[in-house]
């Protein structure tokens, strides 16, 4: 059996996770990658990790780890200091601020321009014959 290596990078890997995926959650469901981060396919262990307060989403609480470019650009961003990069008490007085925009009711008003930015970019699809579906849709339609 042949050494597993997750890079999440690698055109082949990007073309269909799938397989890697499957062999991975057989061979080693918890798995540490030469990047410097842990791929956990179960979802218990997923679940188990999240909940656990021993796992910090705080890039910089974990120091002692060896710098990679993932956690140097993270590091070096201001999304390292992101809602998603906190944990308690940060995290849980800024969701608190937040948590009203994200209601059912608030998140169905902004339903029509959704749409609208959907439709323009499935239009601009249709007319191209092609779509980049991050840079023309994923990104756009949170705004």
């Amino acid at each position: 059996m042949s050494e597993i290596s997750f890079n999440p990078f690698d055109p082949e890997f990007r073309k269909d996770p799938h397989p890697f995926y499957d062999r991975l959650r057989a061979e080693q469901p918890i798995h540490k990658t030469p990047l410097g981060f842990v791929v956990l396919t179960r979802y218990d262990d997923v679940v188990n990790t999240l909940r656990n307060n021993d796992f910090s989403r705080d890039i910089e609480l974990n120091a002692n780890l060896p710098e990679t470019p993932t956690r140097k650009f993270k590091r070096e961003n201001v999304r390292s200091k992101s809602i998603l990069n906190l944990d308690p008490p940060d995290h849980t007085r800024l969701r608190r601020l937040v948590s009203k925009s994200f209601t059912p009711s608030a998140i169905e008003r902004l339903r029509p321009r959704i749409q609208e930015l959907v439709d323009a970019s499935l239009a601009n699809a249709k007319r191209t014959g092609k779509i980049e579906l991050v840079e023309e849709l994923a990104f756009p339609v949170p705004f």
